[in-house]
């Protein structure tokens, strides 16, 4: 027997996969345009930062900001 309650947590985390599924696969697709920026090579030898920084960062007043060189 199940109850109304059980019904609607079981929607509402089969939902909540749908959603962790899809922001991964778009996060991968960021990931890999970004790799294939001209940028992204000389971004991605700052220590510490990864492709999804990068992706961030692409404009020169972010990476200023990044830097602590601009608000």
């Amino acid at each position: 027997m199940t109850v109304p309650a059980e019904e609607a947590a079981g929607r509402v985390i089969r939902e909540l996969d749908r959603l962790a599924e899809r922001r991964d696969r778009v996060a991968s697709e960021i990931e890999q345009v970004f790799e294939s920026h001209p940028a992204a090579p000389v971004l991605m030898s700052i220590p510490g930062l990864g492709a999804r920084t990068g992706v961030r960062i692409l404009t020169g007043g972010h990476l200023a900001a990044y830097a602590g060189l601009a608000a």
